[in-house]
């Protein structure tokens, strides 16, 4: 499962996030739920051929305040605790994907990753994370 970057106030997603695992849990009790959480674009994706050591900051002013990628770092916190206490695992791909401004898609879209590219390594991360719960399942 995934939110995606479409933000919302923090009251509205922790009950949505709520809402959307306790519907989940009455649904499907025994479902294993794997959330990954949102990484933010990048401001000026292109001028990077690489990736970077450090999480880029993104200012509160210009263009690209209006999509709150400034806010994701804070609510993918917050959605790793809603999601570890419905029994659900958290995935973060934030850690590694916001250091790869290098490989969006273009100009117009630093948000959005080409592929092949840095979304190949959540794939690998995503097969490992099940075959860890299929191991851990077993005994």
């Amino acid at each position: 499962m995934n939110r995606g970057a479409h933000y919302e106030e923090d009251q509205i997603y922790v009950k949505s996030l709520r809402q959307t695992f306790s519907v989940l849990q009455t649904l499907h009790p025994h479902l294993l739920g794997i959330f990954r959480n949102t990484p933010p674009g990048h401001i000026n994706c292109t001028t990077y051929h690489g990736p970077i050591s450090e999480r880029q900051e993104i200012k509160l002013d210009g263009d690209y305040s209006k999509w709150h990628w400034h806010e994701f770092f804070r609510q993918n916190g917050i959605a790793k605790k809603i999601v570890e206490d419905a029994g659900y695992v958290y995935m973060d791909v934030d850690a590694m994907l916001s250091k790869r401004p290098d490989g969006h898609i273009n100009q117009k879209d630093c948000l959005h990753y080409c592929l092949p590219g840095p979304l190949d390594s959540v794939v690998e991360l995503f097969y490992n994370v099940l075959l860890l719960l299929r191991r851990h399942t077993k005994h």
